[in-house]
């Protein structure tokens, strides 16, 4: 994750913690209790760490207070998030703050229980994004063990393990991370310019893509992941950027 995307996700978080911290602070210092303000900066918090990530998976949250749809986008990405469907419903119900007394029958159960909730869908997307962030330097790690095995065998140069192992620390250091996303394009990449190298000869593009060259919507498919290479190389070291745009020049030869 580079360092403006992090900003940008710790303001949506810190939003989120703000109004369910308020609402918390409401609940135990305000007497009588504003059951109604409190069930929506709930559901406004609630709002704001879906959206969060929904943002840390690069895509631009959409201008809506419906939990349910964005939740929905959520689980596009991971189905853990059906675990939320009933705690996210109830919030969503509190998405408009009333206007006039007794326009909506909320106790100070309600109120309880949205900040229960609220509080369970904070830890569910922290604990989410926590481990995605893990696994990534997990997915490096195993990588790199793979890669020492195969050059054990011969199978690759040594030149894929020291690659590996730059992408390893640039993980660590958080400046830029690889999403999974790239992280599997990149070795994709780098396998096809090591068999490149090896057999002195233009390197097909089946040896990023397993596809069946007389099939000419596959053919497109290939050159469409070709073009995501870019995001990689544009967080590469830049002496590497060059010579990694000429061997992909070189690909669609």
């Amino acid at each position: 994750m580079d360092k403006e995307k992090e900003e940008l996700l710790k303001q949506w978080l810190d939003k989120g913690k703000e109004e369910l911290g308020v609402a918390e602070f409401l609940s135990v210092n305000y007497h009588p209790t504003p059951d109604e303000t409190i069930c929506y900066l709930c559901q406004q918090s609630a709002e704001k760490y879906i959206k969060g990530y929904i943002f840390y998976n690069d895509i631009e949250p959409e201008k809506t207070h419906n939990l349910k749809d964005l939740l929905k986008i959520c689980q596009n990405f991971n189905a853990e998030f059906s675990l939320l469907i009933t705690k996210v419903s109830i919030l969503n119900d509190y998405s408009v703050l009333p206007r006039y007394p007794n326009e909506l029958a909320i106790s100070e159960v309600d109120a309880k229980i949205a900040i229960s909730y609220a509080k369970d869908v904070q830890e569910f997307i922290l604990n989410i994004i926590e481990k995605a962030e893990k696994e990534t330097i997990q997915d490096l790690e195993k990588a790199i063990n793979i890669i020492q095995t195969e050059i054990a065998e011969g199978d690759v140069d040594e030149g894929l393990l020291a690659w590996a192992k730059e992408w390893l620390a640039i993980a660590k250091t958080d400046d830029p991370k690889l999403t999974l996303e790239e992280l599997e394009l990149y070795f994709e990449l780098t396998r096809a310019r090591i068999k490149y190298i090896e057999e002195k000869a233009l390197a097909r593009k089946t040896h990023i893509k397993s596809i069946n060259k007389d099939d000419k919507e596959n053919n497109n498919a290939a050159e469409v992941d070709l073009a995501k290479f870019e995001s990689i190389i544009n967080k590469m070291p830049p002496e590497m950027q060059e010579e990694m745009r000429g061997f992909l020049r070189d690909l669609e030869k």
